[in-house]
């Protein structure tokens, strides 16, 4: 057989962003371009976008506190991906506190984020109970 000669794709393998904010990463390289997105594990949690002006650049959006993973994909075949774990940040806590109950109608999984404010909850679509 003859030797494969294709590199792999370089992207960061971790970032941490906050809920509501996008996040440009630093630029993918290696395999072959473009690239696309193949898998985004929790969209409630974060999505990733890749734009036809930034070809190379991958834009994370946090929506919810918790931990999910994209994965990129490049154009050779078979493809080769590269997976980013994405941990959002719990928002800065002010005022009392409480649970916020999140439901992901795309699952009708309703998850628990604990210690949260109000204010945050419900940025986050949630329920709050105070505790």
């Amino acid at each position: 057989g003859s030797a494969d000669i294709r590199s792999n794709i370089v992207a960061p393998s971790n970032i941490s962003v906050n809920p509501g904010e996008a996040s440009s990463l630093p630029a993918i390289s290696g395999g072959t371009p473009p690239y696309s997105i193949t898998n985004q594990q929790d969209t409630a949690v974060a999505t990733g976008t890749i734009s036809f002006s930034a070809p190379n650049t991958i834009t994370i959006k946090g929506n919810a506190p918790r931990l999910t993973s994209i994965v990129v994909k490049d154009s050779s075949i078979p493809f080769r991906t590269a997976s980013i774990t994405v941990t959002v940040k719990a928002p800065v806590i002010v005022g009392p506190l409480g649970n916020c109950y999140i439901n992901n109608e795309r699952t009708n999984f309703t998850s628990t984020v604990s210690r949260l404010n109000k204010t945050a909850c419900e940025s986050l679509g949630g329920g709050w109970i105070p505790d």
